[in-house]
This record gives C-alpha cells, structure tokens and sequence, in this order.
C-alpha cells in the first residue's frame, strides 16, 4: 500500500466547518473510489489550524487512477470544492510507504474490527442496566460530596 498523507493550514476557526466537508462529502466520494482513510487528525497543541488527512491506495496505479476519478466527480466539484474554498490556506502533500510491521498491525487491526462487527449480539436489553447503573453512580456521588463537605468543615 502507499499512503497519501496532506497536510492543510486551515482558516482560523474554520476546522469544525471544514471537517464537516469532510464528513459529508469529501469521505463518501474517495471511499466510493476505493481510497481507504487511514488517519485524520488536527491539532490540539502547537501549531494550530492544522489538518492531517492520510488516505490508503493499494499501490500507485490506483492512486493515480482513483484521484483522477474522484476529482472529476460531481460531487467533488459541484459540492465539496467551493465548500471548502477560502477555508484552506495552504496544502502540503507527500507519498508515503508503511513499515512491513505496520501493514501487518493494520492489516490485523481490520480484520478483528469485522470479525467483532459479524459476532456483535443484538441489543435487546432494555435499558433498565443503565438507569440502575446512573442511580447508583448517583448516591455514589451524594455520599463523595457529603463526605468531602465533612472532611472540609473539620
């Protein structure tokens, strides 16, 4: 696999909106075309306004086939670009390989992901666990107060 890592400075403020794009419409259209998403993230601390996408291919002839495709899909040019035009200052992109331990890591890590979501029961639980779990979580939490506003009045 060859990874497509990109690196955005986004619009001060303008994060939440941008990965709506995303969500909505960015995610479904590369998915459609075979490019996994293998990471996404933005910054909490450092530099802020900034995004880091990095998308799967199956090798570099998909990479190139699949980004032709899905920049010349409607919902691509009609939709998401002028979404996220103005939000996007700059853009830094770089093709990236993965560690022969890290495609196995990954590799595993999706295979117990859809052996998990195949033997996931159905809920039919009620939900009467729960209320009686926040009831008890509840007078749990009177008690730490009552004892706390004791220990600090003594």
């Amino acid at each position: 696999m060859i990874y497509d890592m990109r690196t955005y400075d986004i619009a001060m403020g303008k994060t939440p909106e941008y990965m709506e794009a995303v969500r909505e419409i960015a995610l479904p259209v590369r998915e459609t075309y075979g490019i996994k998403l293998a990471g996404w993230y933005y910054t909490d601390i450092g530099a802020l306004n900034k995004v880091v996408h990095i998308w799967a291919y199956r090798d570099f002839a998909h990479f190139e086939e699949a980004r032709e495709a899905f920049r010349t899909d409607e919902r691509w040019v009609n939709d998401y670009v002028p979404r996220v035009k103005g939000i996007i200052l700059r853009q830094e992109n770089q093709i990236m390989r993965a560690s022969d331990f890290f495609e196995s890591i990954l590799m595993a890590s999706d295979k117990t992901e859809c052996e998990a979501e195949e033997a996931e029961p159905e809920d039919t639980d009620s939900g009467t666990d729960d209320v009686d779990k926040a009831e008890t979580d509840s007078a749990d939490a009177e008690e730490a107060d009552a004892g706390e506003e004791a220990a600090e009045s003594s």
